[in-house]
């Protein structure tokens, strides 16, 4: 299909997911599992710090695959899981998870820095406007969404 004539989404979707496999590709070269390197990138960049709750509200993803990662990273000494407190679990750097950070994360993420060393400020300030504009309609969008969990498909929705 031609881009010119492929409808914008289609080829901002095109684009994510590319975005998406490239992730992919350097969670597996990195010796992650994609879960853990987003929960590993996210403590890096919120002061090897958050709730699990918070984990899943950034990244969309189930509290069973959040739980599953912790657990593993716990098990290879990465991170501790801490006691709940009003329904809320913190996931914290250990020692070994926070030279792990520094010795692969901080600097996986640096390199991701360094691509947009030749944009200009404009062009930098430009992409993240425009996907800020973008999120927010999307976040209102998908808010007056009807809510279809627990009807089958051929169910009267009226």
């Amino acid at each position: 299909m031609n881009d010119e004539k492929t409808s914008t989404i289609r080829r901002f979707n095109r684009i994510n997911d590319e975005i998406t496999s490239l992730y992919h590709r350097a969670s597996t070269k990195l010796g992650f599992s994609d879960s853990e390197l987003i929960i590993l990138y996210l403590l890096s960049s919120y002061d090897g710090e958050l709730t699990q709750s918070c984990v899943i509200d950034l990244t969309g993803m189930s509290k069973q695959t959040v739980n599953s990662s912790v657990r593993r990273m716990e098990q290879a000494g990465w991170v501790v899981l801490g006691e709940r407190t009003n329904h809320r679990r913190v996931i914290r750097f250990t020692e070994a998870g926070e030279e792990l950070s520094r010795e692969v994360i901080q600097p996986f993420m640096e390199r991701e820095e360094s691509l947009f060393a030749d944009w200009t400020t404009e062009e930098k300030e430009a992409f993240l406007s425009l996907h800020m504009r973008y999120r927010d309609a999307l976040r209102q969008m998908v808010e007056t969404l009807p809510d279809r969990r627990g009807k089958s498909l051929g169910e009267d929705h009226s």
